[in-house]
């Protein structure tokens, strides 16, 4: 603490969204930036409304989330600890519903255009800071954790960048968050058996039925994919919306022999 006390007035930090300087105890963003973020809470029984989280949108506080814990905590008792119901009948879980068998799917933040949580994607996506990626996946699994979510999870996958944009951008955000969580749980990263071969464009001004079609056969497995054979794995993506990247991960990965997958994505894009 010491010694960041003194890197910290050599080299001040700053909030990666108020830009204000971070004390010692305070990594990327401020305490006050922290509790703004639009948190979904999908592993959650119910929300506490004590004003400790705040949203900076319009759509966290919508009724069909209360509805969404109101039915999902009728499933059990609060000493429960099973919290599967959570897991699989949330917002991000029903996108994959009559396509995919998923595990386990939860998002982190909901996903906004312009708003606050969007300036963080913004600058791990675009501005090359990969510290941002990577404090937030410890961020995300320090609170999801106690939820038993990462519970018999054998490995994570990052959703793979093409070489040219990982080339171009010099990491992969997804992997970066990947290794945050991995600080948190210990849980190994594997990375050299779901490849990405390339895409027309990119996924983000394109249509639903577009967005399926650009990644459309756009991912392999390695030679070495029987080192996942009956495996529970953790596929990883920073962004969910449609669930086309997602989904053609998991399309590819069922390939492998007993294979299970879950899902989980630091924003969520509810309305699409």
């Amino acid at each position: 603490m010491f010694l960041r006390a003194i890197l910290d007035f050599l080299f001040p930090r700053y909030c990666a969204i108020c830009g204000d300087i971070l004390p010692v105890d305070e990594d990327t963003i401020c305490h006050q930036c922290d509790e703004q973020l639009p948190r979904t809470f999908m592993w959650q029984r119910k929300i506490k409304h004590n004003g400790k989280y705040k949203s900076d949108d319009i759509i966290f506080q919508e009724t069909e989330d209360s509805q969404n814990i109101e039915s999902n905590n009728s499933h059990g008792d609060e000493g429960e600890t099973d919290n599967t119901v959570l897991f699989q009948n949330n917002a991000l879980a029903k996108r994959y519903w009559g396509r995919a068998e998923i595990e386990r799917a939860v998002a982190f933040l909901k996903y906004v255009p312009n708003s606050n949580s969007a300036k963080l994607v913004y600058d791990f996506k675009y501005h090359g800071k990969s510290h941002t990626a990577l404090s937030l996946g410890q961020m995300m699994a320090k609170e999801i954790q106690s939820s038993g979510f990462f519970d018999g999870i054998d490995c994570i996958i990052p959703v793979p960048l093409t070489r040219k944009r990982l080339a171009r951008r010099g990491y992969n955000q997804s992997k970066e968050l990947a290794k945050g969580i991995r600080k948190v749980t210990k849980i190994t990263i594997i990375d050299n058996v779901l490849r990405r071969s390339s895409f027309s464009v990119s996924q983000t001004k394109l249509t639903h039925e577009e967005r399926l079609d650009n990644v459309n056969n756009s991912f392999y497995l390695s030679k070495c994919h029987d080192s996942l054979i009956n495996k529970h794995i953790l596929l990883i993506d920073d962004i969910v919306t449609t669930g086309a990247t997602t989904l053609e991960c998991y399309n590819t990965l069922k390939q492998i022999q007993g294979i299970r997958i879950s899902i989980l994505s630091l924003g969520f894009v509810s309305h699409i």
